[in-house]
C-alpha cells in the first residue's frame, strides 16, 4: 500500500504543528514494496494489555498479517488482535503475539495435523498468510522479537 492511500483511508495524517497524539513510523523499502513499520513501545506503556509471552522449547513459527477492518478505525490494532485471538482459539500449542503466531508439538505427525488445521483456520476467517514468513521442521526461528531453539 502506498502513503497516498494510507492517508486516503485515514491510516495515517500529515501534520504540520505540534499534537498531543502523534506516533512516529518508518517505511521501509522492501525490493518493489513500501512496508509501514512502528515501534509501539512507548505507546504500549500507556495501554493496559497482556505482556510478551515467554518462549517454549520445542516450537515451530508461522507468522500471519492483514485482516479486513472498515476505515476509518481509531482501535484497529486492538480489533486486529482480538479477531486473531477468536480466529485461532482452540488450536493446540498455538501462541500468538500481535502478527506472530507460533505452532509446536510433540511430534512431526501431530504438527503436520496443526499447521493443517491452522492453516484451514486462517483460510477460514480470512486470515492472510504470507508463505515467505512459514517455517516448518526448523530447529531455530525467530519469534516476536526471541530467538527460540529446540
Amino acid at each position: 500500500m502506498m502513503i497516498d492511500e494510507l492517508e486516503f483511508r485515514d491510516v495515517i495524517q500529515k501534520i504540520s504543528k505540534p499534537n498531543e497524539w502523534v506516533h512516529l513510523i518508518s517505511v521501509v523499502a522492501e525490493g518493489q514494496k513500501l512496508r509501514l513499520t512502528e515501534d509501539l513501545r512507548k505507546l504500549n506503556e500507556h495501554v493496559p494489555g497482556r505482556s510478551n509471552l515467554s518462549p517454549l522449547p520445542k516450537m515451530q513459527s508461522h507468522s500471519i498479517h492483514q485482516v479486513r477492518i472498515s476505515p476509518p478505525s481509531s482501535t484497529s490494532g486492538v480489533e486486529y488482535n482480538h479477531r486473531g485471538d477468536e480466529s485461532l482459539a482452540g488450536i493446540d500449542n498455538t501462541e500468538k503475539v500481535v502478527g506472530d503466531i507460533i505452532l509446536y508439538d510433540s511430534s512431526m505427525h501431530l504438527h503436520e495435523k496443526n499447521v493443517r488445521k491452522l492453516l484451514d483456520r486462517c483460510r477460514d476467517t480470512e486470515i492472510t498468510v504470507n508463505p515467505n514468513k512459514i517455517h516448518c521442521g526448523k530447529t531455530e526461528v525467530k519469534f516476536s522479537g526471541f530467538r527460540v531453539k529446540l
